[in-house]
């Protein structure tokens, strides 16, 4: 067995949501990264986009309407999220994209993953 390779090993959960804040016509959206386990352990680097999408009708081709960001280093989570004013009503999606590094020693060195809230029909 490789010594060098850390025994213990770090859960982190990704996420993303869309929500009225507090009511229509403003969308709030967010996407995030916690460590769970071990409860608070930080890590050396964060990221994650966050992009809110449109379509009038499922038909049609997405457009994306917004997009926010952020990046940490030595942290144990990293959200971005931001309030959006629509204009009209339709099917709205949010997409996550989430990546970092792990500490020195573990395995996998680094982590990047996509979340998504699947089309929700939000509007007046």
């Amino acid at each position: 067995m490789n010594e060098s390779i850390k025994q213990e090993y770090i859960l982190r959960l990704d996420k993303s949501e869309l929500w009225l804040a507090p009511r229509w016509p403003h969308l709030k959206y967010t996407s995030w990264s916690e460590i769970i386990y071990p409860w608070h352990r930080t890590i050396p680097f964060m990221a994650v986009e966050s992009y809110l999408w449109y379509r009038p009708i499922l038909d049609w081709p997405p457009e994306l309407k917004s997009f926010t960001a952020k990046v940490c280093s030595n942290c144990y989570e990293v959200r971005a999220e931001k309030v959006y004013a629509a204009s009209y009503g339709g099917y709205w999606h949010v997409t996550g994209h989430h990546w970092g590094d792990y500490p020195s020693g573990y395995n996998p060195p680094d982590y990047d993953s996509v979340t998504d809230t699947g089309w929700v029909h939000v509007g007046p």
